[in-house]
């Protein structure tokens, strides 16, 4: 297993030996990372561990990428070591608001998915490219009224049609990005319904993923 720890920009500024505590992916949902590094350890630093920051890791058994972003809690234990927690970076999509009338006229969901994606960024790139998308399906005309670019993607399209929603991480040249898709139901997908807990790996029934 790797680890890469990336500025809020996604600039990869160190990798680090850590051990993973427990990581999650959550099929249209967030997933979550907890890992541990030793107090003693010189890349445990402010810098490297500072909210905002983003994390990839990379595992040797098969597993897909995870990436995300570090966020509270983030606790020193007496036993010498800091947990750190990381969610994928669709947790940041919560924070990022439509304008008080944002309005589609008759247009597929994709079409909908990869506006907001793509507007959700404006203000502070979060090095999201979307791909992959369908743009089947029936004409919708919705209206958002501040509403986060989150809201609009886990309910409200998928109220719409059926479909699946992914935020696939990649390493590029030096930089943690993410490739976001929507495509009709594509059954289960195990990937997503996978935990590692404490070293074991464990399939898991989660909200919101085909089944």
């Amino acid at each position: 297993m790797r680890l890469w720890i990336a500025d809020r920009f996604g600039v990869v500024r160190d990798e680090v030996v850590a051990h993973v505590e427990s990581v999650s992916w959550i099929l249209n949902g967030i997933g979550r990372l907890r890992f541990t590094l030793a107090q003693s350890d010189v890349k445990a630093t402010p810098d490297n561990l500072q909210f905002g920051n983003r994390v990839l890791v990379r595992f040797a058994n098969g597993l897909p990428d995870w990436a995300g972003v570090i966020l509270p809690p983030r606790r020193w234990s007496a036993a010498g070591t800091v947990e750190v927690t990381a969610y994928t970076i669709e947790q940041l999509l919560q924070y990022r608001l439509t304008d008080r009338g944002r309005y589609f006229n008759e247009v597929p969901a994709g079409a909908i998915f990869a506006a907001i994606l793509t507007e959700a960024q404006y203000a502070e790139p979060l090095n999201i490219t979307v791909r992959n998308v369908w743009y089947g399906g029936l004409a919708h005309s919705p209206a958002y009224h501040y509403k986060s670019a989150w809201w609009i993607i886990s309910e409200s399209i998928k109220r719409m049609e059926v479909c699946d929603v992914r935020f696939a991480p990649a390493l590029e040249g030096g930089r943690v990005v993410w490739y976001a898709g929507l495509q009709e139901r594509i059954g289960r997908d195990l990937s997503s319904a996978v935990a590692i807990v404490q070293s074991q790996s464990h399939r898991r029934h989660h909200a919101g993923g085909a089944g």
